[in-house]
């Protein structure tokens, strides 16, 4: 067989003048090609007798010195072409990178800076301490960084305030006060929701956030497993603090991740005790109840498999 794949050959043909001449031609010389295996590998053929064999970390930690450097040039690039959210998805990612190989220093730079990229201003996470959230404004903070940057921003706060801001508490709680005016701004987009944090303690999100817009289309752009991580830090660490009422609208928030679009049960169980908790200790016993009495009949509760938890299915699921 021909190592190309292919068996040249040279018969003749006849001229219009009457002579010969050798004609080149080229035939296919068909390959033997294994067809892949599309069946997963026998977990039972596997040695699960050592560590290495059922953990190991994606990238090995000498090799985070050469992803640095690629991500340091790739940073200075989308930098001076402006390419201002590739840039910022950068210093995102390579924070989490600093962070991975323990470099707490270097992962707070990083999300600082992208959070300055985002806002367009310097010393965000800084100027937070001063902030009245209340009073703020939030559409024009949607207006300068959008629906996306406002989500991004809300995520690398909410990092700060827990892998960062670990031994000071005050700053810890600016932090995710932070997170949570961020993560209200999106909420302010929309009539269709309440402007007041208090309303949000009888208000639930069932529809669609944005209708015809999947926040999740780009992943790399916003992960739903990152944005569920740090709104359930948020919440409660709201709730550890006193901040009950600024609880409510972040916690609608993250029940409509958990339920309609992540359906997952448990973590949507968590959420309404924990709105439960807040009613209460703001002495909201009616509401509370009101709460409890839906949340045991399953009102809002999503199923992996499409369904709402109902009184029919309340016991396969329990």
């Amino acid at each position: 067989c021909h190592p190309s794949g292919f068996a040249p050959q040279t018969p003749t043909c006849q001229t219009r003048g009457g002579t010969s001449r050798p004609a080149s031609e080229v035939t296919f010389s068909p390959a033997v090609v294994t067809s892949p295996d599309l069946l997963p590998d026998d977990l039972l053929e596997e040695d699960f007798s050592s560590t290495n064999a059922i953990y190991s970390l994606p990238i090995s930690l000498n090799s985070v010195p050469t992803v640095t450097a690629a991500y340091t040039n790739s940073i200075q690039k989308l930098q001076a072409n402006g390419h201002d959210s590739l840039h910022i998805l950068a210093l995102h990612e390579i924070g989490n990178l600093h962070f991975y190989a323990g470099n707490i220093s270097a992962a707070h730079s990083c999300w600082s800076k992208a959070l300055d990229c985002i806002f367009q201003s310097s010393g965000v996470i800084q100027q937070c301490d001063g902030v009245n959230f209340e009073s703020s404004f939030s559409q024009n903070i949607v207006k300068q960084a959008g629906i996306w940057g406002c989500l991004q921003g809300a995520v690398l706060a909410a990092k700060i305030a827990q892998f960062i801001s670990t031994s000071d508490i005050t700053k810890r709680t600016k932090r995710c006060r932070l997170s949570a005016h961020f993560f209200k701004c999106v909420l302010c987009c929309s009539m269709a929701h309440p402007l007041k944090d208090l309303q949000y303690s009888s208000h639930s999100i069932r529809d669609e956030l944005f209708p015809g817009i999947d926040l999740f289309s780009e992943p790399h752009r916003l992960q739903v497993n990152t944005t569920v991580a740090s709104l359930h830090f948020v919440c409660h660490w709201l709730f550890i603090t006193g901040y009950y009422i600024t609880l409510f609208p972040i916690l609608a928030f993250y029940l409509y991740f958990v339920g309609p679009v992540c359906r997952d049960v448990q973590r949507t169980a968590e959420a309404k005790i924990l709105k439960i908790r807040a009613l209460t200790e703001l002495c909201m016993f009616t509401e509370a109840i009101a709460e409890a009495i839906q949340f045991t009949q399953g009102a809002d509760i999503f199923l992996p498999y499409g369904l709402h938890l109902t009184a029919a299915n309340l016991q396969v699921c329990l």
